[in-house]
């Protein structure tokens, strides 16, 4: 469950559109290695993910956020509970949000957890937006709720990634509407 619900107004001010920067490259053998560089502040990186400990549901919501940021929403839909896609219309609307908001999701900084029961855990953190220059502007309190199912951690509430969803439509639509009114 969301402890924090920004509105549509504040969550699209926040979101900015800033291209993903990773790449890798061949050797003269054909070989591929991965080329890490520096992407926006927005989007997390795999050292933030990778900077929590394996298994853990810290670990698990940065991999959520970053395939959300990514596109990927195979990832994102593996890694939210069945129950969580179900709360918001199904996977496939889980699956268009992901495609609507993308790299237009701010970063997620994470700052503790809150224990709500043996499989069950809150954990907290801070939704960070920048502006176009990369500088940080503000900073919003979120908590996601997750969930082992098996022995895996799951996001179990996607609502925030559908509200951001809808209010990038919303904007489209309108600024749509007031280029066709012009």
């Amino acid at each position: 469950m969301l402890h924090f619900s920004p509105g549509p107004a504040c969550v699209l001010a926040g979101v900015l559109a800033i291209g993903a920067a990773l790449g890798g490259c061949g050797d003269e053998d054909g070989a591929t290695t991965t080329q890490t560089t520096t992407g926006p502040p927005n989007l997390v990186g795999i050292e933030q993910v990778q900077s929590e400990q394996e298994g853990s549901p810290e670990r698990a919501l940065l991999s959520w956020w970053r395939a959300v940021q990514f596109r990927d929403a195979d990832t994102a839909q593996g890694l939210a509970t069945q129950q969580a896609m179900q709360r918001i219309g199904g996977a496939a609307v889980l699956r268009d949000a992901v495609r609507v908001v993308g790299d237009r999701l701010p970063n997620l900084q994470l700052a503790d957890r809150a224990s709500t029961g043996g499989e069950r855990v809150s954990v907290r953190g801070f939704v960070v937006y920048y502006d176009a220059r990369g500088e940080e502007t503000s900073r919003s309190p979120l908590s996601f709720s997750m969930r082992r199912v098996e022995s895996t951690w799951k996001v179990d509430d996607v609502s925030y990634i559908r509200k951001v969803a809808r209010a990038l439509e919303a904007a489209a639509e309108k600024a749509e509407r007031e280029a066709d009114a012009g």
